[in-house]
């Protein structure tokens, strides 16, 4: 049971990640925007 849990920590936090640079990437598309989706994101 301990490794199941394990095993869906890593994939939290894996799709955290690529969540994150997924903002990154938008921000750096449009940095004019990225206030906005800070507040209001799509």
């Amino acid at each position: 049971m301990d490794k199941v849990i394990e095993v869906l920590k890593d994939k939290l936090t894996m799709e955290q990640e690529v969540r994150l640079a997924k903002e990154k990437a938008k921000e750096k598309h449009k940095s004019t925007d990225s206030l906005t989706n800070l507040f209001m994101p799509s």
